[in-house]
Order: C-alpha cells, then structure tokens, then sequence
C-alpha cells in the first residue's frame, strides 16, 4: 500500500511544487486559489509515491488520477472559465436586481482569478505552446512578437509578489 500524502494547504502546494521539480512558479495567493477551485468541484490533490494525483472526493474511495501542475492549472483555468460565463449571462440578463448584485459580486471574483489564473497558464507547457505558435504565425507575415505575449522569466516573479502585495492592502 503506497503513503498518500493530501495536500491541503498553499503552502504544501508549494512544497510538492517544488519537490516534483516543476518550473512552474506560484505565489502563496496563487497557490490558494488553485486548492480553492480544485475544493469547490470535489477534487484535491495529494502525493501518491512521489506522484501528483488529482483525487475525487465526493466519493468515498474517490478515483485517483495521476496530473501534472500543467493539467491542474489547465483545468482550473477551465473551471473559471465556464464559470465566468455562467455570471456573466445571469449579471446580462439578470431576473431582478438581488440576482444581478449576487452574480456581479461572483463575476467579479472571477475576473480577479481569471488575471491570476493566466499568469499561471503562461508557464505551462500549453502555454509555451500558444506562445510558439502565435510566434510562428506573426513570423509567417513577417511581423514582430507583440509585447503583451511575451513572457520574460523575471516577469513571472514580478507579478506574482506584485499580486501579493496587492492583496494585502
């Protein structure tokens, strides 16, 4: 029988980050919102033999399935992404006003997630991936890389202390 390791708290996200030797890098704050979403649709993560597993909770000996921190993001960039889209059609075409402020408020989250969340997603594989492909693209038409997708790898920890220090004012 193999030790099962839950992660729970952000902090231990970031340790097994960094253990599983991943070169993806995620602030405290970042962290929280990935175990956040990963909690709210009856998943957690754990270590599973030095393996990240996303594992489902809502049953009682859920199914374990073997992600890397690629796949989590993806999915909570994925998540958030049905989510906001389900807002924002209630907060457009809201029954009343107690339903457009509820809505507004969630929508509103959400957008703060969605800035956090593609942060995240640019340092993923799938990420790279867009990037490389946009960059071959502009290149066929003999046009020059936009500034808003390149990614320098000092911007990654820029941003992400940035976002800290944000959320604590």
């Amino acid at each position: 029988m193999s030790d099962v390791y839950e992660i729970k708290q952000p902090s231990e996200l970031l340790i097994t980050i960094n253990a599983l030797q991943s070169e993806i890098k995620l602030s405290k704050e970042d962290a929280q919102v990935i175990l956040g979403y990963m909690q709210g649709h009856d998943f957690m993560l754990a270590l599973d033999d030095g393996k990240l597993m996303r594992v489902d909770i809502s049953e009682e000996n859920g199914q374990r399935v073997p992600y890397t921190m690629d796949e989590v993001i993806d999915l909570v960039c994925e998540w958030n992404y049905e989510q906001l889209e389900e807002a924002r059609a209630v907060v457009d075409h809201p029954k009343d006003f107690a339903e457009y402020c509820e809505y507004k408020f969630t929508y509103d989250a959400l957008k703060e997630d969605e800035t956090a969340l593609n942060q995240m997603f640019a340092q993923t594989i799938y990420g790279r991936d867009v990037r490389n492909v946009a960059r071959t693209m502009i290149g066929q038409v003999g046009g020059q890389m936009p500034e808003a997708l390149a990614v320098h790898e000092d911007m990654k920890y820029q941003d992400a202390a940035h976002r800290e220090e944000g959320r604590k004012r």
